[in-house]
């Protein structure tokens, strides 16, 4: 039992697509959780209102999030080899890979990625282009700079590519206008201030409980409610109640856990 858990821990596995997010970046199951209600659903959720059909939202949400995460792992390991070498107080996530690991870490993904790029045709696509060049000179740039005021700023950035990323090129551009600004303000700037106090730029004491949660998304409603009035549709304010569902639940349990998710 431990040479297998021994093994399950070796490096190996880090340089398998999506594991290595799964092992440097969720801790626990309530990350999962986390990220499967903030980021996954709502793709797929998206992708079935354009389609009228769950099957083809599942496959296209599969597929362009592996496409996304085997680019996306490449800044992941930027920042965990390289950037994290110049920060004061760094947060070491992952194990030190060989170079043959590294070597193999970068073939995967970028045989996976170029794969399912021919196989959907997106090679031919001019915004999928445009979109995976720009996010990645947006992570390049997050790697490069040092001071961490301005890396709030390439954060926003990287946050809201890889949230749009596995969905942004399957729905009509109506609905991507009707969504856009309250993904900013409900996923990306709250995402941003998690950000910045993991990097002592902000300091909000009560943030980690359920509390600030709660005020963060019940004091957002009224912006809400005028981006329903402005866009003659309740979806501003479905997305503001769904993300205020979920630290409700958090809530409940909140006295059964002391450790933060996001």
């Amino acid at each position: 039992m431990q040479q297998s858990l021994k093994f399950m821990n070796s490096s190996v596995f880090y340089i398998l697509p999506f594991v290595y997010f799964l092992k440097t970046r969720m801790f626990s199951f309530k990350h999962f959780v986390f990220h499967f209600y903030y980021e996954w659903i709502p793709g797929i959720a998206l992708l079935f209102i354009s389609s009228g059909s769950l099957s083809s939202a599942l496959l296209y949400f599969a597929v362009l999030y592996l496409v996304f995460i085997s680019f996306y792992e490449l800044g992941y390991l930027l920042n965990d080899h390289y950037s994290v070498k110049h920060e004061k107080e760094p947060r070491l996530r992952s194990k030190t890979l060989t170079k043959t690991e590294l070597l193999l870490f970068l073939i995967l993904r970028i045989t996976l990625f170029s794969f399912l790029v021919w196989y959907k045709d997106l090679w031919l696509n001019k915004e999928f282009i445009i979109f995976y060049a720009v996010m990645g000179i947006v992570f390049i740039a997050h790697n490069i700079l040092k001071v961490n005021e301005y890396k709030i700023l390439t954060f926003i950035g990287l946050a809201t590519f890889r949230f749009f990323a596995p969905f942004v090129f399957f729905i009509p551009a109506n609905l991507l206008k009707l969504i856009f600004p309250s993904v900013l303000i409900m996923y990306v700037f709250y995402r941003a201030f998690t950000y910045m106090e993991s990097k002592s730029v902000l300091v909000i004491p009560g943030r980690k409980n359920g509390n600030f949660k709660l005020a963060y998304y019940s004091l957002l409603i009224p912006i809400s409610l005028l981006l329903s009035l402005f866009f003659k549709a309740y979806l501003p304010l479905i997305i503001n109640f769904y993300f205020l569902i979920f630290w409700l639940a958090f809530k409940v349990f909140e006295k059964n856990t002391n450790e933060e998710i996001e």
